[in-house]
C-alpha cells in the first residue's frame, strides 16, 4: 500500500473545542422588560405591562388599626368603612376622615367576613365557632345565627333583608332571615364557599368557593348551574361588571381531577373572564401564588390584590397588568371603594391603606446582583425613558465580591448619567448592582423603560484538563465503521491521512490494524477549558524522560488531538506537555497561557528478539524450547504454528508475561515422521513482532 493511500481512524470520545467567545469584547447587562425588570426590589414604584418603571399612585397607611390580618372590609354607604380582622376577631370602623373606633371585640379569633344591610346592620361572619353576629347602630352586638360550621367565610345581604353565608369545611351556604331562622340554602360541592355575590338583574347568586374550583350560581330556589370549573382548586374572589361579565380569581394546586391527569400542581394564580354569553378566557397569570381581592374600577380596570408577595395590580381590559405597589406585608386580603377611596386591607401584618389619586412623590428601584463569573470592570450605564420637567432620575451602582451584598461591598457610587447614560465609577468585581432613584415636584413622573450596563470580563489563564496519549495499537482501525458522522481528520507529513471519529451509536465495532506501519502511529488528545470562554489555541512539546528541554511537535493547533509517527522517536519513556494560548481574544498585554504535562508513554518501536528456540522428538511429540527478550517493553504474548498450521497461544514458563525476558517450554502432538517446522512468534506490549524458527527432521 503506497503512503498517499494510506488512511487510519481514530476512535475519540465527545470531542470538546473550545467555545467562541473573546474576552476582550464588550458584553452587554441588559434590563428590559416585566420579567426581568421583576427580579429586582421595587419601593412606591409601578411596572407597568411592559416592564416600564415610574412613580406608583401613593398608598397611605390610616393607622390605628394594630392586628395580625386585616380579612374583610365592608362601606356603609354613608363614608363609613368596617373592618374585620383577626387574630383577636375584633371590628373597626374608619370614618371619613381615617379616625378608627374599636365597636366590637368578639370572642371568636377571626373576623372573616361582613355586610352591612340597608338598614345600616353590621353582619359578622367569623371562625372558629362559625358564628354569625349581628351590631346595629348604637353599637350594640348580639349573636344572630350559630351556624354548625367552623369558617364564615362570606357573606351578603339581599333586598328583602335575607343573609346568605358561605361556610366551610362543609361548603354549605346558609340563608338566614331577618328574625334569625336559618336554613342549609345549598350544600355545595365545595369544602369552603369564599364569595358571594349579589347578580340582581339576572336574580341569582354567584358563588366560588375551594376544593373543586367551581363558579356556581345559584337562582331563588337553589337551582344551581356551574358558570365555570375552574383548573384550579380555588376560586379565591369574583368582581361582577355592569353588563354581566364576570371576574374570577383562581388560586391553589390543580384540581384534584386535573391533577391525577397532569402530574405535579401548578401554583401560579390566574385571572378568567366570563362573559355574558358563558365564553372564559383566561386574561393575566400571576407570579403570585393567591389572588385574594379584586374591585372594579370605575374606568372598566380590575384591581387585583395577590399574596406571596402582597402586590396591588392593575389590570386592563386587554389582560395588562400594571403592577401600582409592592408592599411589605405579604398579603393583600381585602379591597373595597366607598367614594372615591380605594381600601386595602392587608395581612401578614394586618394594615389599612387608601390608594390616593396622586402619585407618590418619589420611589426606588434596585436590581438583583448580577453575577458576573469572573472578576469584571464596568463601563457605562445607558438608559432610556423620560425625565419631565418636575421630576429626576438618578442613578447609582455598587459592587461586590460575594453573593449578598454587605459591607465587603463598595458603596454606592452615583453615576453622572446626563440625557442617556454616563460611566460607572465601582471597582471591578464579580458582582454589580444598580439603584434607580426616582422623584417628583408636580404631576408628572419620570419613566424608565431599559438599562443596559457594558462590561468586560478581567482575562483569566486557560486551563488544560488533562492530556492522554492512546496506547500503540490501541486507538486504530483501517477505514471508517460505517454509519459513521462527519470526520475530521490530519495529514501526517508522510503523507498518511488519520481521521477522528466520535464512537459509534451502532454495534457495528472497529476492525483492528494488521499493517505494521499502523502501530507507530500515536494520538495525544486533551481537554480545556477557558473560564472567559476564549478562543484557545495548542502548542504541544515532547520531551523523553530524563532530557530537559521540551521539543516543538505542533504548534497554532484548534482542535484538541494530535497525531504523529512516532517511528523517528527513539525508543523510551516519554512526556507531552500541551501549553494553551488565549492570545488571538486578547491584546497581547493581557494574553495568558495555560499549560500541562500528561503522564509517561512508551515508544516502542523495535520488535523483540527470539534468542533461541530448539525442538525435540520425544514419545511422540515435539519438545519445544526457547527464550525471547525487549529492550524497551515487556512481552505480551507468545504463539507457535506446526507446519503452517493455525497460531496456537503459548504461556511462558512462570505463567504469567510480565518481564522482559520470558522462557518457554511447551510439547506438541506431532504424528508420523519427516521433517517438522516450528514457527514461534511473540509480541511485545507495544505490539511488535518476532519470529523464531526451528526444523526437525
Amino acid at each position: 500500500m503506497g503512503k498517499s493511500a494510506r488512511r487510519i481512524a481514530v476512535l475519540f470520545g465527545m470531542l470538546a473545542l473550545p467555545a467562541a467567545v473573546g474576552a476582550v469584547n464588550t458584553s452587554f447587562w441588559d434590563l428590559a422588560g416585566k420579567e426581568e425588570i421583576g427580579e429586582g426590589t421595587v419601593r412606591n414604584l409601578m411596572v407597568g405591562p411592559l416592564g416600564t418603571l415610574s412613580l406608583s399612585p401613593s398608598l397611605e397607611d390610616v393607622g390605628g388599626i394594630s392586628e395580625y390580618y386585616v380579612w374583610c372590609l365592608a362601606p356603609d354607604g354613608k363614608g363609613n368603612l368596617y373592618v374585620g380582622t383577626g387574630d383577636e376577631g375584633r371590628i373597626y370602623r374608619v370614618d371619613r376622615k381615617g379616625e378608627s373606633t374599636l365597636i366590637f371585640d368578639s370572642v371568636e379569633l377571626d373576623v372573616l367576613s361582613i355586610a352591612v344591610a340597608p338598614d345600616g346592620t353590621v353582619y359578622a361572619g367569623t371562625s372558629p365557632d362559625g358564628v354569625i353576629y349581628a351590631i346595629d347602630t348604637e353599637g350594640k352586638a348580639r349573636t344572630f345565627f350559630d351556624t354548625p360550621e367552623h369558617y364564615v367565610w362570606s357573606l351578603l345581604v339581599d333586598e328583602k333583608g335575607d343573609v346568605y353565608a358561605g361556610t366551610g369545611e362543609n361548603g354549605k351556604i346558609y340563608r338566614v332571615d331577618p328574625s334569625g331562622e336559618g336554613i342549609v340554602f345549598y350544600d355545595s360541592p365545595e369544602t369552603n364557599i369564599l364569595c358571594l355575590v349579589r347578580d340582581a338583574p339576572r336574580e341569582r347568586i354567584l358563588a366560588g368557593g375551594d376544593g373543586n374550583g367551581l363558579l356556581i350560581a345559584l337562582d331563588a330556589d337553589a337551582n344551581a348551574s356551574v358558570l365555570f370549573d375552574s383548573p384550579r382548586n380555588e376560586i379565591g374572589d369574583i368582581a361582577l361588571a355592569g353588563d354581566g361579565t364576570i371576574y374570577v380569581a383562581a388560586a391553589g394546586d390543580e384540581s384534584a381531577d386535573r391533577k391525577k391527569k397532569n402530574g405535579e400542581p401548578r401554583r401560579k394564580a390566574l385571572l378568567f373572564r366570563v362573559a355574558p354569553t358563558g365564553a372564559v378566557e383566561q386574561i393575566w397569570e400571576s407570579d403570585s401564588e393567591y389572588l385574594f381581592a379584586l374591585l372594579l374600577e370605575d374606568d372598566g380596570s380590575l384591581l387585583v390584590g395577590t399574596g406571596n408577595p402582597g402586590q396591588l395590580v392593575r389590570i386592563d381590559a386587554e389582560g395588562n397588568a400594571a403592577e401600582l405597589a409592592t408592599l411589605a406585608e405579604s398579603q393583600l386580603l381585602a379591597l373595597q371603594k366607598e367614594g372615591d377611596v380605594t381600601w386595602v386591607g392587608t395581612g401578614n401584618q394586618g394594615g389599612l391603606y387608601t390608594l390616593g389619586g396622586e402619585g407618590s412623590r418619589e420611589g426606588t428601584y434596585e436590581s438583583e446582583a448580577k453575577d458576573m463569573v469572573n472578576v469584571t470592570r464596568w463601563g457605562t450605564l445607558r438608559w432610556w425613558g423620560d425625565v419631565p420637567a418636575k421630576t429626576s432620575l438618578r442613578f447609582s451602582t455598587r459592587s461586590g465580591n460575594t453573593e449578598e451584598a454587605n459591607r465587603t461591598w463598595s458603596d454606592w457610587e452615583e453615576i453622572d448619567s446626563g440625557r442617556s447614560g454616563g460611566a460607572i465609577r465601582s471597582p471591578a468585581a464579580r458582582f454589580l448592582q444598580w439603584r434607580a432613584e426616582m422623584k417628583s415636584e408636580g404631576e408628572s413622573s419620570p419613566r424608565l423603560d431599559r438599562v443596559r450596563i457594558a462590561y468586560v470580563e478581567q482575562n483569566l489563564a486557560p486551563r488544560v484538563l488533562a492530556v492522554n496519549v492512546g496506547a500503540a495499537e490501541a486507538s486504530f482501525f483501517e477505514g471508517p465503521s460505517d454509519p459513521r458522522p462527519e470526520l475530521l481528520y490530519q495529514v501526517l507529513g508522510d503523507g498518511t491521512r488519520v481521521e477522528y471519529y466520535p464512537p459509534s451509536q451502532g454495534d457495528t465495532k472497529p476492525v483492528a490494524a494488521s499493517e505494521m506501519w499502523t502501530r507507530s502511529i500515536r494520538t495525544a488528545r486533551w481537554d480545556a477549558a477557558d473560564p472567559n470562554g476564549d478562543d484557545l489555541y495548542f502548542d504541544i512539546f515532547y520531551r523523553r524522560e530524563g532530557d530537559e528541554r521540551w521539543k516543538p511537535m505542533e504548534k497554532d493547533l484548534t482542535m484538541n488531538y494530535y497525531s504523529w509517527d512516532s517511528r523517528s522517536m527513539p525508543d523510551g519513556d516519554y512526556r507531552i506537555k500541551v501549553v494553551a494560548r488565549d492570545e488571538r481574544s486578547n491584546p497581547p498585554a493581557s494574553a495568558l497561557i495555560g499549560a500541562r504535562i500528561g503522564d509517561p508513554f512508551e515508544v516502542d518501536n523495535t520488535p523483540p528478539e527470539v534468542v533461541s528456540l530448539t525442538v525435540k522428538r520425544r514419545d511422540g511429540r515435539l519438545a519445544v524450547k526457547g527464550k525471547a527478550r525487549d529492550e524497551t517493553s515487556p512481552l505480551l504474548r507468545a504463539e507457535y504454528s506446526l507446519n503452517a498450521d493455525a497460531w496456537q497461544p503459548v504461556a511462558c514458563a512462570d505463567g504469567i508475561y510480565d518481564s522482559w525476558e520470558e522462557e518457554f517450554d511447551f510439547a506438541v502432538d506431532s504424528s508420523g515422521g519427516g521433517e517438522q517446522v516450528i514457527l514461534l512468534r511473540v509480541t511485545d506490549q507495544a505490539g511488535n513482532s518476532a519470529l523464531g524458527k526451528a526444523v526437525i527432521r
